[in-house]
């Protein structure tokens, strides 16, 4: 059985969230933050919308392609096995 080097008060092992986790986290965190920004920037009799929706979804997709790509790259080459000779 293996031993946890951290515990809680109550004994149990601690949580920790994986670099993935992270990363997932932040670009939920980005997309919220867009779709805000993108409601809060709205008309005036001055000037157009100029974040509209369909140009925040469009960066948001563009979000989530760069971190698909990232997690790729992570993890590519991570089960490779190269042999000495």
């Amino acid at each position: 059985m293996r031993e946890c080097s951290t515990l809680d008060p109550f004994g149990a092992p601690a949580l920790r969230l994986k670099p993935a986790y992270l990363g997932l986290a932040a670009l939920g965190t980005v997309t919220i933050g867009v779709l805000i920004a993108s409601a809060a920037v709205g008309t005036t009799h001055a000037h157009l919308d100029y974040f509209r929706a369909d140009k925040a979804w469009f960066y948001i997709v563009l979000l989530t392609i760069a971190y698909m790509v990232s997690r790729g790259l992570a993890k590519s080459g991570s089960r490779e096995h190269y042999n000495a000779s």
